[in-house]
């Protein structure tokens, strides 16, 4: 029978266990599967939008040859659904079932990276101090607002009511209506950081494992924008994880899911190319330690 040929996949390793000779019941393996479980959570998501895609890469690349896509269409993701020429998110809009998984996985994986703890903000401290009328800190796509949050947590001095937390209609209102008293003086603006950037010479911009998502000309696009409202003191703060070459196996394997986006991660040969497009420069990089040696806080001014 299918159902015991299927299940004795899972008896054998383990994910299922034998009860009599013919029922099964779940194990440890198996639970994380069940009621929202973060690691299941996870694997779920490494499914949906890895595993599917891969399956149709050979058609993919068939169709529009051996190039990494370089638009927010027509990208391996989308393609895999039939609906090449959508974008990622119209894709996720059409199945909201579909939404809610990815959210919940990016959620769980973002809540696992850490967003302090890798460059010192004190300089920033000192500067807000003695400007007192400019805004201190943008932070670029930032979601619910937990990255903002734990920077100002590891260096409370930067005044909230001079941040911003910016990210797409939807997700500020999301963050509005949920009412967390820790953002209440955080400034909250609507953007899409593709056509522009409504704050206008801050002292930093921070976009956090956003540009990963992207191709490089999507990046260059993005950077130039952000160039565009930044004074000529302001610093732009790119956190992402810089591949080295060999890649790592945990950096080799995300770079090959951000592929199924039309993404990438990038060394830093790499990122100096997008910036330098961009009109923007590298002036010095910070790395994250242990388990996030290759997360990096990547600090650029305009050239």
């Amino acid at each position: 029978m299918a159902a015991e040929r299927v299940s004795g996949v899972l008896l054998s390793s383990g994910m299922l266990k034998l009860v009599g000779t013919d029922s099964v019941a779940h194990t440890p393996k198996s639970r994380i599967f069940l009621n929202g479980d973060p690691t299941g959570v996870v694997y779920r998501l490494a499914w949906d939008n890895g595993m599917v895609p891969y399956f149709h890469l050979p058609a993919f690349f068939e169709k529009y040859g051996r190039k990494e896509p370089q638009q927010q269409t027509h990208i391996p993701a989308t393609f895999a659904r039939g609906h090449a020429e959508k974008t990622f998110w119209e894709v996720l809009a059409m199945d909201p079932a579909y939404l809610q998984r990815f959210l919940k996985g990016m959620s769980v994986i973002e809540g696992r990276s850490p967003a302090a703890g890798i460059y010192d903000f004190g300089w920033l401290v000192e500067k807000a101090k003695q400007e007192s009328d400019r805004t201190v800190f943008v932070d670029v796509g930032g979601g619910k607002g937990h990255a903002l949050l734990a920077i100002h947590g590891e260096f409370p001095d930067l005044p909230l009511d001079r941040m911003v937390l910016q990210d797409r209609p939807e997700s500020i209102q999301a963050v509005e209506a949920a009412g967390d008293p820790s953002l209440a003086k955080v400034q909250k603006v609507s953007m899409d950081f593709h056509t522009d950037q409504p704050t206008k010479g801050a002292m930093v911009y921070f976009v956090r494992r956003c540009l990963h998502n992207y191709s490089d000309t999507i990046v260059v696009n993005i950077l130039r924008v952000l160039a565009e409202a930044m004074a000529a003191d302001s610093h732009l703060l790119i956190q992402e994880d810089v591949k080295s070459m060999p890649p790592d196996p945990d950096n080799a394997v995300l770079d090959f899911l951000m592929m199924t986006y039309g993404g990438k991660e990038r060394t830093l040969q790499c990122w100096e190319d997008v910036l330098g497009k961009a009109g923007l420069k590298l002036v010095g990089v910070s790395q994250g330690s242990g388990p996030w040696a290759s997360l990096s806080v990547i600090d650029c001014v305009k050239a």
